[in-house]
């Protein structure tokens, strides 16, 4: 008798071994899932207690159905990015030295279009490489690891916000950086003590006790003292670790001023025109890629529901992790944002801080 085969299930209580030719064997079933016990007590009811020859399928499908999905699949283009999503996967489970048999990407392709067919698409989108989860794994534990490889590359073809967000913190504390300068001269801050004694219970330290100044309080380099100015600017300080010493209080230009008689140093309170070129080129190319993800992401989370929705192989908790992925680069972008709007602000003063350093009279 022909009987022709178009699918074959397998049921087993335990996995083969690992020595075993796991690689041969899973080249033939591509599917692998991991069925529990029934969860929901009317299902169980359903099982137990009414007559199993009575159920009705949902859906049934003739050979006529199969072969026309068949034919419709074997015409059905791939999408571009899912190629490359197919490439990078290829890529980072190799590194991950999980490998997979051509045989199986070529059968594995194939299952996509298939389930393209069956959701009425015109062609194998991104949505659809969730599949891939079930089909790419050896071990079971080697599950959670493609599942998040696969799950980063559908949400808006694996832009990776967090390596942007990075790039443009790199960004930011470059512009910092630039504006670092080693004072001559350690600085106390003498209000900043003041409180610190009436916290601590009035217990006096200075270069005199031995004890080390707490770090909240002095100054090494002149970006942490311009910006503490900034926040106070009423604070007086004190050259030295003599922190607490009324008679050596100086206002900061006065302080200001005993660097520029004593040291001959200047507070670096802008860019150099050549450094300020470099950061406004970074910042462009960092602002571009940030509108490109915003719009990418923005887009495609407006439709989103409803394609997961209308998508029959993607499960409950895929389409909520989906969801949520979407939810995080949206929080991702809001963050870049702002980080670069205050890159902005930096490149475009003409000072980046707004302190008027004006020659003081120093007795």
């Amino acid at each position: 008798m022909d009987v022709p085969l178009f699918s074959v299930f397998g049921a087993s209580n335990e996995l083969p071994e690992e020595d075993e030719s796991l690689e041969a064997l899973y080249d033939r079933f591509l599917f692998r899932y991991s069925v529990d016990y029934i969860q929901h007590e009317e299902n169980l009811e359903a099982l137990i207690f009414e007559n199993t020859e009575d159920f009705l399928p949902s859906t049934k499908l003739s050979v006529e159905n199969i072969r026309e999905i068949q034919k419709k699949a074997r015409e059905m283009p791939v999408d571009p990015e899912v190629r490359t999503i197919i490439r990078e996967l290829r890529r980072e489970l190799k590194n991950s030295n999980i490998f997979v048999s051509d045989r199986r990407w070529k059968k594995i392709i194939n299952v996509l279009r298939v389930a393209s067919a069956v959701n009425g698409h015109t062609s194998v989108n991104r949505m659809t490489v969730v599949l891939l989860q079930h089909m790419l794994w050896d071990l079971p534990e080697q599950k959670e690891t493609i599942r998040k490889l696969i799950l980063d590359r559908v949400v808006s073809g694996g832009t990776d916000t967090g390596k942007l967000k990075q790039n443009v913190l790199d960004l930011r504390n470059s512009v910092y950086i630039c504006l670092q300068q080693e004072l001559p001269n350690t600085v106390s801050c003498n209000k900043c003590f003041e409180e610190e004694k009436k916290a601590t219970g009035g217990m006096k330290s200075s270069r005199f006790t031995g004890m080390k100044a707490p770090k909240s309080l002095t100054f090494n380099n002149a970006l942490d003292l311009l910006k503490h100015h900034m926040e106070f600017p009423t604070h007086t300080y004190s050259l030295g670790l003599d922190y607490g010493n009324s008679n050596g209080s100086l206002s900061f230009e006065a302080m200001a001023e005993q660097f520029r008689r004593r040291y001959g140093f200047e507070f670096k309170l802008s860019l150099d025109y050549g450094d300020k070129k470099l950061y406004e080129k970074e910042y462009e190319n960092l602002e571009e890629r940030l509108n490109y993800f915003r719009k990418q992401v923005q887009e495609e989370e407006k439709a989103l529901e409803e394609t997961l929705r209308e998508n029959i192989w993607i499960s409950g908790q895929d389409s909520k992790e989906i969801l949520m992925k979407y939810h995080s680069k949206n929080t991702d972008i809001y963050e870049i944002a702002s980080h670069l709007n205050e890159i902005r602000t930096l490149l475009e003063k003409p000072k980046i801080f707004d302190v008027e350093i004006e020659k003081a009279e120093v007795a």
